[in-house]
């Protein structure tokens, strides 16, 4: 993608970020996995979300394209949204505590009630775990993936300054 084609925050300060890796097992996190996240623009300021173990073995697989054997959890919530006409649209990091403790929700557009304007469609805002979010958007490569300014603003890690991978958390989000 260039600069130019670079999606600027959203009226809402929501800044579109990439998922650039995912780590099994990373030095300092005990029995989980790291999901590397950067802002797509300048300052490209990486976050770094510790999960847990499984949700980050779900997410790497899905983020590689490795094949699945059975259907996952997430698998399920997406084939009975499809089934709902529900479309996932984007996940968002919405705040931080400590730097290191996220929260985040989904954002939904679902057929609405007989007589609602703007063709029929409504938006849900569901809290999520960023884990569980971070699932989900992996196996649709549509969902827009972002983070709220002020979480960046909080979390984020320059480039160059120690490496996102640089720091030594346990807590899983």
């Amino acid at each position: 993608m260039s600069v130019d084609e670079i999606e600027p925050d959203d009226d809402l300060g929501r800044v579109p970020v990439t998922v650039v890796d995912v780590h099994l097992d990373p030095p300092g996190v005990a029995d989980g996995g790291l999901v590397l996240l950067q802002e797509r623009a300048p300052p490209n300021r990486y976050l770094r979300i510790i999960v847990g173990r499984y949700e980050a073995v779900a997410i790497a697989r899905a983020f590689h394209g490795a094949p699945q054997t059975r259907p996952t959890a997430w698998d399920l919530y997406l084939e009975t949204l499809d089934l709902l006409l529900v479309r996932l649209v984007a996940v968002t990091i919405t705040r931080v505590e400590e730097r290191r403790h996220f929260f985040a929700e989904l954002e939904l557009d679902a057929p609405g009630p007989p007589g609602t304007p703007g063709g029929g469609r409504v938006r849900h805002h569901v809290d999520a775990r960023p884990s569980d979010c971070l699932a989900l958007a992996a196996r649709r490569e549509w969902v827009d993936v972002r983070v709220a300014r002020e979480v960046l603003d909080a979390a984020g890690i320059e480039p160059g300054a120690g490496g996102p991978e640089s720091r030594d958390e346990t807590e899983l989000n």
